[in-house]
């Protein structure tokens, strides 16, 4: 099987780039080159260190002490992603906004130095949901599960709004988080609504300054912990001034970063917030560069070339072979080396014939030769996984060898078969379909063998190829039909939203009663943490065999940076939902950058 890979010119493009990295604003003030240190003030158990000294000129004052070694502050950062789809400016665009991430905090959200960078607990290269003890740099401090229906939610204090018109740098509060998440309740396009109706009602409110509480109408711990690290919040002022956060210029957050341009399908600047609340295990204030770029451009083999002549500081989610061809000639890249992430799978819509069917969607599933789209598509460097529902290494997680027989069957290439099961549902001679995928990634070359060895047992499929904005409107509208190749790895909470009838995430559109049961009955409890394991891991199992969607073999991914980019070791996202995350607490080593490209 041969790749079918479109390359385009690329020095036109470059030239854009530069000028998009020449044109991005500088600060104000900048401390650039200049190593800090603060002393540290010991805090009660569950704070963050703080450096002394509370005001923006202790803080800047700290930071103009330089030392020898250590973090360096200032410096712009340039990394690009290949997506213009950026969901919306404000959280009530609740499936991606990936853009407001390093803007806005979610309640959870990870500790960057439980990573590499610190006590290496866990990995941060998967968007997934990790233990809560490792999830406590969002704007909670702690919670507590009250019971299987409720919980309340300290936030830290000390955490602000933007200085920026109408909110003007005041504090977050628990009433503003209660607030928010009320407006949500008002408006289906969140995905509150939803869950709420799942939920026999949902009820926030602020108990005091910094504490607010969450009640559902039934019980469902998972659902008190998910809503926490997917959503980010408003200020009232924001809306009663607006109307909205659509438009980017009246985006207001409380993050490491402020959004201060954004010309579409083309770059987003992020500027530092020089009042963040956080900092470092030895108590100096983040972020320590003075913001970063991220170019949006969607060709792969312009990506490559920027990141080749170190025009791009940091490349996440690099395919293998692009990948391998850059480490090959720009030897001076770092990598943490290929990973699982992105694996892909076939979604089938079950609400309507044949896939309505279990007996086809194994069929489906069997006419695939999962091997060799491994082995030879991807040369190897990916893997034949059953579910898209947990990373590998999770508890939770079962291997391919540990399911029942009647899962891994499913994984082995057996035409045959796949044709008496599509003879014992009615349909002998096969039948028609669509398969929908994006113009994104290799999707719609995947897509291309997948219809093959359809074909192969009578089924006769159409390849629609949409736009990214496009593709997210029907995909979330509830309006493909056929089947879809898309896919990620996330964690037993979001999946545990997709399986759930009349959820908005349940793309398939399935009802299962059985399935309803036994998450409803997962849901009920948190003390037991094994059964609580055990209870998730049953679930998993029980959906592959389904075949609501079906993994097939994704491509590894690197992470790629510059030598130049220190305290960086190939993080992804700092939970669920933080992608780039990681640029609040990385620096520049701007000497190195200097001798190696003659620029900073």
């Amino acid at each position: 099987m041969k790749k079918r890979r479109l390359w385009l010119p690329a020095g036109a493009l470059l030239m854009m780039i530069s000028l998009l990295i020449s044109c991005t604003p500088a600060p104000t003030e900048t401390t650039e080159g200049q190593t800090v240190t603060g002393e540290v003030v010991q805090k009660e158990a569950g704070e963050p260190a703080k450096t002394a000294g509370e005001t923006q000129g202790e803080r800047e004052k700290g930071e103009e002490e330089a030392v020898s070694a250590g973090p360096r502050y200032g410096g712009w950062l340039t990394t690009a992603s290949e997506t213009s789809s950026i969901g919306g400016w404000d959280p009530v665009y609740g499936e991606t906004y990936w853009a407001l991430h390093p803007v806005s905090l979610a309640l959870m959200r990870g500790n960057y130095y439980n990573g590499p960078a610190g006590t290496d607990d866990v990995t941060w290269i998967y968007a997934v949901q990790e233990e809560p003890q490792f999830m406590t740099r969002g704007l909670a401090q702690s919670w507590e599960i009250v019971d299987a229906r409720t919980m309340v939610v300290h936030l830290h204090e000390g955490i602000h709004w933007h200085d920026k018109a109408p909110v003007n740098g005041r504090e977050v509060t628990a009433e503003d988080i209660a607030w928010s998440f009320n407006r949500m309740l008002e408006i289906p396009r969140s995905g509150i609504p939803p869950i709420a109706y799942m939920l026999d009602g949902i009820t926030y409110s602020a108990t005091d300054r910094y504490t607010f509480k969450v009640e559902f109408g039934k019980p469902d711990v998972r659902s008190l912990i998910t809503t926490l690290d997917w959503y980010r919040h408003t200020a009232r002022e924001v809306i009663e001034t607006y109307g909205s956060q659509d438009d980017w210029k009246h985006v207001v957050g409380n993050g490491p970063f402020m959004v201060t341009d954004y010309v579409p399908a083309s770059s987003i600047t992020y500027t530092k917030n020089p009042v963040y609340w956080e900092t470092d295990p030895e108590g100096r204030s983040v972020p320590f560069i003075d913001g970063f770029t991220a170019l949006i451009i969607p060709d792969s083999s312009t990506r490559m070339a920027a990141l080749r002549a170190g025009k791009i500081d940091v490349l996440t989610s690099v395919y293998w072979y692009d990948a391998e061809d850059l480490l090959r000639t720009a030897t001076n890249l770092q990598t943490a080396g290929g990973r699982v992430s992105n694996q892909r799978v076939v979604g089938m819509m079950c609400d309507q014939p044949p896939f309505d069917d279990v007996r086809v969607r194994r069929a489906m599933a069997i006419a695939i030769d999962h091997q060799a789209i491994a082995e030879d598509y991807h040369k190897g460097r990916a893997g034949v996984y059953p579910s898209v529902m947990l990373p590998p290494g999770s508890p939770m997680y079962a291997p391919l060898e540990e399911r029942p027989e009647s899962t891994q069957e499913l994984f082995v290439y057996d035409p045959d078969k796949a044709k008496q099961l599509l003879a014992d549902a009615g349909y002998p001679n096969g039948f028609k379909t669509l398969i929908n995928v994006t113009t994104t990634g290799d999707s719609a070359d995947l897509a291309a063998l997948v219809k093959d060895y359809w074909s192969m047992v009578g089924v006769e499929a159409e390849i629609k190829v949409w736009e990214p904005a496009t593709y997210t409107s029907l995909l979330y509208g509830m309006k493909l039909e056929g089947a879809r190749i898309g896919g990620s790895i996330l964690s037993w909470g979001n999946w545990s939203w997709v399986y759930q009838p009349g959820s908005r995430w349940c793309f398939e559109k399935f009802t299962d009663p059985v399935l309803t049961k036994m998450i409803e009955d997962a849901t009920t409890q948190w003390v037991d943490r094994d059964k609580w394991i055990q209870d998730w891991r049953n679930i998993n199992i029980y959906v592959v065999d389904q075949v609501y969607e079906h993994c097939i073999p994704g491509p590894y991914y690197h992470n790629l940076w510059q030598p130049w980019l220190m305290n960086y070791h190939g993080e992804y996202s700092l939970g669920r939902t933080d992608y780039r995350g990681f640029a609040a607490y990385v620096w520049l080593d701007l000497d190195t950058k200097r001798e190696m490209v003659g620029h900073e």
